[in-house]
């Protein structure tokens, strides 16, 4: 397998150029008309020269261009290994596989009333927040856990599909793939939307 970058070339252009601006706001080589005025009025205020440049706050930009970069090479890690069809199919197996586990490890602790995340105590009780401290971090990732259902999904759909639902196999294919896969997806979904189920469960254990 080999990277056709001619396929990506106007987004790789843009991306580099991203980084490359996001560089600048970082560097003090730039005029000085260009910087942020606080650094001009905290320099007269202290009595000191302070290097003047675009960003107000050159660590957090540090911070946000090397997570650029993560994702950066993500993706073309991603374009090089999904270039064949089954290893794309297995990628999101896996992420499937691996959100499952999250949510199920989320739902334990939650419904047990653990408090836990591993050993530390969990900050956030009020909800799912499986390993994540933040659980909006978690109900991110757990979307996209979701989104790596859809095709696994789709694929059984349109095998069913291409049975016709006239015949029995087709009906047989339609129906194992609802009850079997499309579940899962609708459960996560009114689960983070009401959080009903949890909620209902833990009346009944206390």
């Amino acid at each position: 397998m080999q990277l056709h970058f001619t396929r990506i070339k106007t987004p790789f252009v843009l991306f580099i150029s991203t980084l490359l601006w996001a560089f600048i706001q970082t560097s003090s080589f730039i005029p000085e008309s260009w910087g942020h005025p606080l650094w001009q009025i905290t320099a007269q205020a202290l009595g000191t020269e302070i290097p003047t440049k675009i960003s107000l706050s050159p660590e957090q930009t540090v911070t946000s261009l090397m997570r650029l970069i993560s994702y950066g090479l993500v993706f073309i890690l991603a374009m090089y290994y999904c270039q064949k069809s089954d290893n794309a199919k297995k990628l999101f197996n896996c992420f499937a596989v691996v959100g499952f586990v999250y949510a199920i490890y989320g739902l334990i602790i939650y419904l047990g009333d653990f408090n836990k995340i591993l050993w530390f105590d969990e900050p956030n009780k009020s909800a799912v927040s499986s390993t994540f401290i933040n659980r909006n971090s978690y109900a991110t990732y757990a979307g996209l856990s979701l989104l790596c259902i859809i095709p696994n999904i789709l694929r059984q759909f349109k095998s069913s599909a291409t049975y016709g639902l006239n015949s029995n196999y087709g009906k047989q294919l339609f129906i194992e793939t609802l009850i079997t896969r499309a579940w899962l997806p609708t459960l996560m979904f009114f689960y983070h939307r009401y959080r009903a189920i949890p909620n209902t469960f833990k009346r009944r254990i206390s």
